[in-house]
């Protein structure tokens, strides 16, 4: 019988496995569901199959994917930053504690999905919404609920994040198919390169900073002086993340696609999007009155630049410099992905676009990462549990 019981103790690591596993076979096969009363493919397909897995293509259950669940946490943001009272209880929460906004965010995604099911019965067929297009809603709302529980549950018991591990399970998913539609056997073998460099590329400016050193002035503690110490600002390469360039190559994307532009001009204005966009972002991360008036009030100083004003201007001018070098560094990046579509001879209305290589690569970073960190702190709790105890 101890054997029995030995057996069944299945570490906590295994066991997240095991759930991350299971929830991400059930979202698959959930878009893999035909969806009952509505025929035919929705949508234009490429980057919208992309960010959906494939759901439209022969609309299933779970059609819309972690689309939902993004939304509703977008405009639960934005919501906080409009309206007074959400602000307000935004605030509250992070002090007191509290779950309103979290309810609130999850009963908008159920009601979002409800909307997308609407929407995806009217673009296939307008001419019957009753009885099959409310049987049709009814399922993609309730299969909207069951990525966000999925998703709740990954988080909670499993490994990584819900959400990003099930965007990037669609997306793989769905990224050879289009590759190989797109270009053929080169295309499998040019986009996984291409992916792993652009990963290496932000890696490497992620650990990239500039540390402006910051000396604190000599002080008394009782009757001894205390020596002055010298410490670090770092201002980081990467200021404005991984996000601003995605966005910023899918707003030349878009236009591309509709008007099927491509050649050296889409490529330029490419190149000038993600540098502006990057530049813009980064100069909103540090704020360098803020930290000059800090430094002022504590005792510290930049050695060579006095405290205020002065240190201010030097913070701001580092900064800027730091965010055009980053913006022409991630605009190169950009650059990565469309030029080997391009040799491929793939266009703008292939299945296989810039943007989704992009957003393959990010979300792979972002899984790995929370991976490795709840790998290592559960190792950490397993090997320490008996003390815990």
């Amino acid at each position: 019988m101890s054997g029995w019981v030995r057996a069944l103790r299945v570490p906590s690591t295994r066991k997240r496995l095991l759930v991350t596993l299971g929830a991400v076979l059930m979202f698959r096969l959930g878009q893999n569901l035909p969806l009952p009363g509505v025929d035919g493919p929705v949508g234009p397909g490429g980057l919208l199959d992309l960010v959906t897995g494939g759901g439209l293509r022969a609309p299933a259950v779970l059609a819309l994917g972690v689309v939902p669940l993004y939304a509703a946490r977008v405009l639960t943001s934005v919501l906080t930053v409009l309206v007074p009272r959400m602000r307000a209880l935004k605030a509250y929460e992070d002090r007191e504690g509290g779950s309103a906004v979290g309810r609130f965010t999850r009963y908008l995604t159920v009601g979002l999905g409800a909307l997308g099911g609407v929407a995806v019965v009217v673009a296939a067929d307008a001419g019957r919404l009753f009885p099959d297009g409310v049987a049709a809603v009814a399922c993609m709302t309730a299969g909207t609920a069951l990525t966000l529980r999925l998703a709740e549950w990954i988080g909670d018991r499993g490994l990584g994040a819900g959400m990003s591990l099930l965007f990037l399970t669609q997306v793989a998913a769905v990224l050879p198919g289009q590759a190989y539609a797109a270009g053929g056997v080169p295309a499998l073998a040019v986009v996984p390169a291409v992916a792993l460099v652009v990963v290496l590329a932000v890696v490497t400016a992620r650990q990239a900073k500039r540390n402006v050193p910051v000396q604190r002035a000599k002080r008394m503690m009782g009757r001894w002086p205390h020596p002055t110490d010298t410490v670090h600002i770092p201002i980081r390469f990467d200021q404005a993340g991984y996000n601003p360039m995605v966005w910023a190559s899918l707003a030349v994307f878009v236009p591309a696609w509709v008007w099927d532009l491509g050649g050296p001009w889409y490529l330029a204005a490419a190149f000038v999007a993600v540098v502006l966009g990057m530049y813009l972002c980064a100069l909103r991360v540090l704020d360098p009155e803020k930290v000059a008036g800090d430094l002022r009030r504590q005792g510290g100083f930049v050695p060579g630049i006095e405290p205020g004003r002065p240190t201010a201007a030097y913070l701001g001018h580092v900064r800027a410099r730091m965010a055009w070098w980053n913006g022409l560094y991630s605009g190169v990046i950009v650059l990565l992905p469309m030029v080997a579509l391009a040799v491929l001879g793939i266009g703008a209305r292939d299945p296989l676009n810039a943007p989704g290589i992009l957003v393959a690569a990010g979300l792979s970073m972002i899984v790995s990462r929370d991976v490795a960190q709840q790998v290592e702190s559960s190792f950490l709790e397993e090997r320490y549990a008996a003390f815990l105890r």
